[in-house]
């Protein structure tokens, strides 16, 4: 979507001007003319279609939770305007100023962070939901002798991370219905009385809402790019009604914002997900990806003053080319999120300490301390290659985080170390493995091709059809085929008691 959307001039307010405005309508029409557009963003595929966007002239998805949070700040009403019919291109200058507002006087350092920032809450929408629900069934029902996610997550909420999904999947499937439907009274039936813990566990009341949004920040002008309360709460309480402005953003609010509430202030806990639950999620994903030759867990070696002697977490052979790949529980920090100067060096430094780890691995213990590899080919430098997995990426420019590892490594900048490690050590999400591993392709060749193009600052493996393309993941198929059951069992319930006809 460009600028074909823009209204022609924005004579009707300012971004600054639109909390002030927003007063003059009551709490109920605000949520309203947010729940109208956010519906039309949902799609049956799980990922938001750019298209559809484009053909329906819909506002980015950043650009209504920016509204909603000016919109539920603004908490002294007097009037009970609305955005019925030639009033809702009221509501399309208010988008129009959100899209257009830009800090001023930003530095390159600012300019970048604003970037960061940005890149934070304009990429998620474009994820598969079903692939996160895969990865956070995974995380949040698993149970082992050293850490059962599954009883922390229900000692929190009360129930198991199964009401969740189930609910998220149910919303997320009926609100790909084209709006002309009425399912208010369905959305709230099934809420109240199939998944009460989860809806509980969702909601939130506007006076706690605007608490907790000022602990992230109380500037209207980072509202834009700021980690939002919606991103966790669903459903926002006032005056004894319950609203659900932003449906669009469930795949949030029944993932990875409840994996950060069962670890929030348990670092214990936080640790062993990391070490234990991502190393095997990892392993068992690309396992099943059916794409290498040759596959191992992380291999010990021996150790030294200097070394842990630990290799990476999984290791693979694809012909005669090597990757190994180490998973990092990292997400971007709350301060990156609105610009924080200490927050995006911290990252930075942080990233290329894991880029050196990785690189001394490659250079200096593979195929010299240890080699699990039954095969002879001879490992090179050429053949060789290395990734972190980070469980969310933080969208911080890859050269900034090349050029820190190069100073620590004390690695002259463009030199040819310096081009072998920005080519061959690559900081990649695990949403990206899973778009190429789910559907069987190639993570070594995506690399290869990526060098010939020269393209080492890319964030992407590349451009592959997610939401699309033959699955090969048998783990994955029968998660889709589980969940779709479930939602036919609530879709008859609900027939048999009159709310939909069959």
């Amino acid at each position: 979507m460009g600028d074909e959307y823009l209204l022609g001039e924005n004579h009707y307010c300012t971004y600054g001007d639109i909390g002030r405005i927003l007063n003059r309508y009551s709490f109920e029409e605000k949520m309203r003319i947010c729940h109208k557009y956010s519906h039309k963003l949902v799609d049956v595929n799980g990922a938001i279609n750019i298209e559809k966007m484009l053909r329906l002239r819909i506002p980015y998805p950043w650009e209504l939770e920016t509204f909603v949070l000016l919109a539920i700040t603004s908490n002294k009403e007097y009037n009970n305007n609305n955005f019925d019919g030639k009033e809702e291109n009221k509501f399309i200058h208010m988008i129009n100023a959100i899209r257009d507002y830009a800090p001023k006087n930003l530095d390159e350092n600012g300019l970048a962070m604003m970037l960061v920032s940005l890149g934070l809450n304009q990429f998620y929408p474009q994820e598969c939901f079903y692939y996160r629900l895969f990865k956070y069934s995974y995380i949040l029902n698993y149970k082992s002798e050293n850490v059962d996610v599954q009883k922390c997550f229900i000692d929190k909420f009360g129930v198991g991370f199964n009401e969740f999904m189930e609910l998220g999947y149910f919303l997320n499937t009926i609100y790909s219905i084209p709006d002309k439907a009425d399912i208010n009274k369905i959305v709230n039936y099934v809420l109240n009385e199939f998944y009460p813990n989860a809806y509980s566990a969702l909601s939130i009341t506007r006076d706690e809402y605007i608490r907790q949004l000022k602990l992230v920040t109380d500037k209207p002008e980072l509202y834009i790019y700021c980690l939002r309360p919606s991103y966790t709460y669903a459903f926002i309480q006032e005056n004894n009604y319950v609203y659900f402005p932003l449906p669009h953003l469930i795949k949030r609010n029944v993932s990875s914002s409840l994996l950060y509430r069962i670890t929030q202030n348990n670092d214990s806990l936080r640790q062993k997900i990391g070490k234990e639950v991502l190393e095997n999620y990892l392993y068992e994903l690309l396992k099943n990806s059916m794409s290498y030759d040759e596959i191992f867990k992380e291999v010990d070696y021996e150790k030294s003053k200097q070394d842990t002697g630990k290799s990476l977490d999984v290791l693979l052979r694809e012909k005669d080319q090597y990757l190994l790949i180490d998973s990092k529980s990292s997400v971007p920090s709350i301060g990156l999120r609105v610009m924080d100067k200490r927050s995006f060096d911290k990252t930075i430094d942080i990233m290329g300490k894991i880029i050196v780890q990785i690189y001394n691995q490659l250079t200096k213990a593979f195929g010299i301390k240890y080699n699990p590899f039954i095969s002879d080919i001879k490992i090179t430098r050429e053949n060789t290659w290395g990734i972190a997995a980070i469980l969310e990426d933080n969208y911080i420019p890859r050269h900034l985080i090349y050029e820190n590892a190069a100073q620590k490594l004390k690695i002259e900048i463009g030199s040819s170390a310096y081009i072998w490690m920005s080519n061959h050590i690559k900081i990649v999400s695990f949403y990206d493995i899973e778009r190429f591993s789910l559907i069987g392709a190639s993570i070594i060749e995506a690399l290869i091709d990526q060098e010939k193009r020269g393209e080492y600052n890319s964030f992407s493996l590349g451009e592959l059809p997610h939401c699309q393309g033959k699955i090969v993941n048998q783990e994955y198929l029968r998660f889709r085929e589980d969940n779709s059951k479930l939602f036919l069992k609530t879709v008859n319930k609900l027939c048999d008691m009159g709310f939909i006809t069959r």
